[in-house]
């Protein structure tokens, strides 16, 4: 259990009059807006063009939880934007419109989605970005398009394509971590489950439902700490509403290394996509030889966001 006192920042008489008018998880959740949450939007949009200059320290940090719930945002974009790509090369009719339909098609569910995907297996993306059997195929197709390469090269080039897509495949599995509940075994928590990543995102999106730790009107312990993880919260903790029923809080600690985490998985799934892509535009060109280029993507090749942050 964690415990955090109320809010010293407004006067202890003001607090139990808002408690008595709005009940506790309103005072909190009016305290919070009036204390940084009313300015919040603003500054997470100046902060996407001109960066965190000029904050001061108070705001800046209530600015960095912002900024690691925005990144996470970016981070289920990009998922869902490969999980989109993949179903539709998957469904994909040479001569129809398959492919846009099934990339634009609306769905219910994008955790089903990335549910389905991630049962792809090595052979079915073989198949798909239809991946010759032999190296020699390569080799002579290679002369054909003007990237020539001996029997050798052409092995070592269809080991590693074959590598590649294993390590696609393994990616899309993986892909099924930030719809899961969050464990919470360790944590001291007073429930079997929490909420997933997902659900974070959404009541972060739906309406910014975030509360601030120094703006409790009255001490409240908390059963929840960090997902898998023990160690004390940080100054950048903000809990979201979720639901009316247990748990109703889940606690996020947007620390600026988890922010760190969140790029560096944005810029994996980014060169995933790229490779993806290229291998399918490979497939329909109906160059083998070509799909050596899904190897060759490099992060420098994402631009300098990435790169220099």
């Amino acid at each position: 259990m964690i415990t955090f006192q109320a809010g010293h920042d407004y006067a202890e008489p003001l607090r139990r009059t808002l408690i008595e008018k709005l009940r506790e998880d309103g005072a909190w959740l009016v305290l919070s807006v009036d204390h940084y949450g009313w300015r919040a939007g603003y500054d997470l949009m100046v902060s996407l063009t001109k960066g965190a200059a000029g904050q001061s320290v108070h705001h800046g940090r209530h600015l960095q939880s912002l900024v690691d719930l925005q990144v996470q945002s970016g981070l289920y974009l990009v998922v869902e934007q490969f999980a989109r790509l993949m179903k539709a090369i998957a469904s994909h009719e040479d001569g129809t419109d398959v492919f846009f339909s099934t990339y634009m098609q609306s769905y219910r569910s994008i955790p089903d989605l990335i549910t389905e995907v991630g049962r792809y297996s090595s052979e079915d993306l073989k198949r798909w970005f239809s991946v010759p059997t032999d190296s020699a195929e390569i080799a002579a197709n290679s002369w054909k398009h003007g990237v020539p390469m001996d029997t050798e090269t052409a092995r070592e080039a269809l080991n590693q394509i074959e590598s590649t897509l294993d390590q696609l495949a393994a990616n899309l599995l993986e892909l099924d971590q930030l719809t899961d509940r969050a464990d919470l075994t360790g944590t001291g928590a007073p429930v079997d489950e929490g909420h997933s990543l997902r659900n974070v995102d959404n009541a972060y999106r739906h309406g910014l439902k975030i509360l601030l730790h120094d703006t409790l009107p009255a001490d409240r312990a908390f059963g929840v700490a960090i997902h898998r993880q023990s160690d004390p919260l940080s100054e950048h903790a903000v809990d979201l509403y979720q639901s009316d029923t247990e748990p109703r809080f889940v606690t996020i600690d947007g620390r600026p290394e988890r922010t760190a985490a969140h790029l560096s998985a944005i810029e994996a799934i980014s060169v995933r996509t790229k490779q993806a892509v290229r291998g399918f535009i490979a497939r329909l060109t109906e160059q083998p030889a070509a799909l050596s280029t899904m190897l060759g993507i490099d992060p420098e090749q994402l631009g300098p966001s990435l790169v220099d942050h």
